[in-house]
């Protein structure tokens, strides 16, 4: 069944509609999956999906192709290791320098693709540096948001501190390629959700 330049990610909501009610592993099961849509939370009220931007059957094959993959594993690798509710949709932007996401779920992707960047971006669309309440956490360039403080030092120790300006915070904020790797990026995913709580986001609202 060909599903078209869309239709896989239609499908895909379609998925994590259905995983709310029935479970992610039951609906894949069911639905036939592929990887990315059978790794669905199982147990989650919320998920994260995405569209690519208006006129995307225009552009490059080869540049939609890395924006798709790199969007799939970042939204596989939230959904599994986060509870987030966001609609998302991904643009190829060429005279974006490198990338940028805002809150109202929107990234353009310029000259920096990768599931990095894609993970990076979709903070951004979760509120990291572009949600009002940000700038209300940092001082002297460091977050005091209780529950992230308390989900880096569950992974550095007790003395961690958690820098953060305008825009972005540090350590796990994959803020350039150096930073990626498996670990790094769930341990992103969970300084997300725990920045989330200490801006008082609540999914669904």
């Amino acid at each position: 069944m060909s599903l078209g330049p869309h239709g896989k990610w239609f499908l895909l909501a379609a998925i994590c509609d259905i995983a709310i009610r029935l479970g992610a592993g039951h609906a894949a099961a069911q639905t036939g999956g592929s990887q990315a849509e059978a790794q669905q939370p199982a147990a989650h009220h919320f998920c994260i999906t995405y569209h690519l931007a208006s006129g995307s059957e225009k552009w490059d094959p080869a540049v939609r192709k890395r924006i798709t993959d790199a969007m799939d594993a970042a939204i596989v690798l939230y959904n599994e290791e986060g509870e987030f509710n966001k609609t998302i949709t991904a643009n190829y932007s060429p005279k974006t320098r490198t990338a940028d996401g805002g809150f109202s779920g929107w990234i353009n992707l310029g000259h920096s693709i990768s599931k990095r960047v894609a993970l990076h971006e979709i903070a951004h669309t979760l509120g990291v540096g572009t949600h009002w309440k940000w700038s209300k956490l940092v001082k002297d360039h460091k977050w005091t948001g209780e529950h992230a403080l308390a989900q880096l030092r569950e992974f550095d120790g007790p003395n961690a501190v958690l820098h953060a300006d305008r825009m972005h915070f540090w350590p796990y904020g994959l803020n350039y390629d150096r930073e990626g790797g498996p670990e790094n990026f769930r341990r992103h995913v969970k300084m997300v959700a725990a920045m989330r709580l200490d801006m008082g986001i609540v999914n669904g609202r």
